[in-house]
């Protein structure tokens, strides 16, 4: 009996585990109707990690994901992209984990995304990755809000990242972009690079509030820093043992120094302007004036630089610093006409024929505007007017073929700027409809008799 039962028993134990290596367990479990899809296999999952961990989904594939609140801490180690399907911007919520989102793979894209509490470490983590793309999400809730660790070819545009300590840092990483972001750090570092990070492009970021540096380089060489805007932070561009970096159009106004230099090997070539007329950096505490200008700065007339170099050390020097706050407008998808200017510049705009905009600042000031723009969109002679009224202005000298500078100056308020050539078919349309309504008028007068 004792037999029998032992091989019924045996034969059981054999079918069972039979049964386990032939069957084929699913990875991840896809229904219709749940929360994530890959677009490209039409499945879809109740979490982004499933959707990232199935087998259907390979390089190159793209997961939708609708709105709602994610509590996951995920893992990227596919080339995918990952977008967001709603106009209501999805949440990915790490619950106050070490890392939201660790990415491993190399051609990553996240967009549209609110990626919060990664309170113990970090927002978004990327390890020995290449050509990824974030853009468009919003990082907070997180001791680091991105950190690229020999990481390359990948870019940062237009986020909005607010962190404890770093919000960005590059660790001896190459060739990124980052560009565009609105960045808020409440104790540390907006923007840091160390390790060697080298040819980066750091452009049009604005970083406020940090209690060190808004732009932090650190034993890094030959990035490029520029059109940042750094207000309100400790110190605007703080460099240590970096150089072969260029830094222009960045407009610096700080609480403690707009720039601090602190070398321990000596390295001090670092180039801080881009020539002239183009200019260098706007410098809160900058206290030279601005009577002449020209390459030499020994031509009469202001010309929106200031007339004596900016000192950083004792051997480097901002040749010409800006008289005011440096802005660049893209007025269409290849030009665009750059502001130097002491008044607030709001809603510039660029119809085809004219650049019109406001300008405001404190009632009773004294106000100044140096306008580029672009021939190919404005040519010839031109007509500055504010509120309507025809103004003087200087054609600077360095206006050439491609590019025109205008400078002018007027009593601060809130006022509108429109700048036209001085034939412009738009003056022609208004004097032509005046002539005919004259003539209408006279004629009118004369059949009346």
């Amino acid at each position: 009996m004792l037999q029998k039962d032992s091989l019924v028993l045996g034969l059981f134990a054999l079918l069972f585990c039979f049964f386990i290596l032939s069957y084929n367990f699913p990875e991840t479990i896809a229904s219709e109707g749940l929360p994530v899809h890959n677009v490209n296999t039409s499945k879809d999952y109740a979490t982004i990690q499933d959707a990232i961990n199935a087998a259907e989904t390979l390089d190159g594939h793209t997961i939708m994901v609708n709105s709602g609140v994610y509590h996951e801490s995920i893992v990227i180690n596919k080339s995918i992209s990952l977008e967001a399907q709603d106009e209501d911007i999805p949440t990915i919520d790490g619950g106050g984990t070490i890392t939201v989102i660790t990415i491993t793979a190399d051609h990553v894209t996240i967009s549209g995304f609110n990626i919060r509490n990664g309170q113990a470490g970090t927002a978004i983590l990327l390890d020995n990755s290449l050509n990824c793309c974030f853009c468009n999400n919003n990082l907070r809730d997180a001791w680091f809000g991105v950190v690229l660790r020999e990481s390359n070819y990948t870019s940062l545009i237009k986020n909005n990242i607010v962190s404890s300590s770093y919000c960005v840092l590059l660790s001896s990483s190459t060739n990124n972009a980052i560009v565009g972001n609105n960045i808020t750090t409440l104790d540390g570092q907006g923007i840091s690079l160390s390790g060697g990070s080298s040819n980066n492009s750091i452009v049009g970021n604005t970083v406020t509030g940090s209690k060190r540096a808004g732009i932090y380089l650190a034993s890094c060489q030959y990035n490029l820093v520029a059109e940042n805007n750094l207000f309100n932070n400790s110190y605007a561009l703080y460099l240590t043992d970096s150089s072969n970096n260029t830094i222009y159009h960045n407009n610096c106004v700080s609480t403690v120094l707009d720039i601090f230099i602190r070398n321990i090997l000596n390295y001090t070539t670092n180039i801080w302007d881009n020539g002239y007329p183009s200019g260098g950096n706007y410098y809160s505490n900058y206290a030279g004036g601005d009577r002449h200008g020209g390459p030499y700065q020994n031509e009469t007339g202001g010309d929106g630089i200031g007339d004596v170099s900016y000192k950083i050390e004792s051997d480097t020097q901002d040749n010409y610093p800006l008289m005011g706050v440096y802005h660049s407008f893209n007025v269409t998808s290849m030009y665009n006409v750059q502001i130097i200017s002491n008044s607030t510049i709001s809603n510039l705009n660029y119809n085809g024929t004219a650049v019109s905009f406001y300008i405001s600042g404190d009632d009773g000031s004294i106000g100044f505007c140096r306008i580029c723009i672009p021939t190919v969109l404005i040519n010839g002679t031109y007509q500055v007017f504010i509120n309507g009224t025809k103004i003087v202005y200087n054609l600077l000298s360095c206006t050439n073929s491609t590019h025109s500078y205008l400078y002018f100056i007027y009593n601060h308020s809130t006022q509108s700027v429109v700048i036209v050539p001085e034939f412009s078919h738009v003056l022609f349309i208004l004097v032509f409809l005046v002539g005919i309504s004259t003539i209408k008028i006279y004629k009118r007068g004369n059949y009346s008799y």
